[in-house]
């Protein structure tokens, strides 16, 4: 399901989100292949402009359950985009290989998180940049 979803909103010309939708899912694809070594599971990224922080992963499915699904704000930079991929796919890697309950905004998730230049707090909010980690990290993602 998840596959065909991401197929219909990369090629849904006349959807409004489509051209987010692809640049989404492009980096996406990119982070699980160079960061991740391509064990990220395959995702739905939505979008909500009524959230308040940059994404939400749905770590137990949404109302309908969709697994490995995230909504994203349309809003974003393209650093911010980055970001936010970046947080989401951890949460997704997290769900599949972590013990339930136990990693959603943990160290070890911040610790992650770090390793690609990017300090989060207890919340999981990002509050500073490495740019001696993150610029090698985006030179990495050279399709980014």
């Amino acid at each position: 399901i998840n596959k065909a979803i991401q197929e219909n909103a990369r090629a849904s010309a006349d959807w409004k989100h489509q051209l987010k939708a692809d640049r989404a899912y492009s980096i996406y694809g990119v982070v699980n292949e160079q960061l991740f070594g391509e064990t990220l599971p395959s995702v739905v990224i939505g979008f909500d402009d009524r959230l308040k922080k940059s994404g939400e992963y749905y770590f137990e499915g949404d109302n309908i359950s969709l697994y490995h699904h995230f909504d994203i704000r349309t809003d974003l930079t393209d650093l911010e985009l980055f970001i936010s991929i970046v947080h989401n796919a951890i949460h997704a890697q997290q769900n599949v290989y972590k013990a339930k309950g136990t990693w959603y905004h943990s160290k070890d998730f911040a610790e992650s998180m770090q390793q690609y230049g990017i300090e989060v707090n207890e919340l999981g909010n990002t509050v500073s940049l490495d740019p001696n980690v993150l610029e090698p990290t985006l030179t990495r993602l050279e399709q980014f």
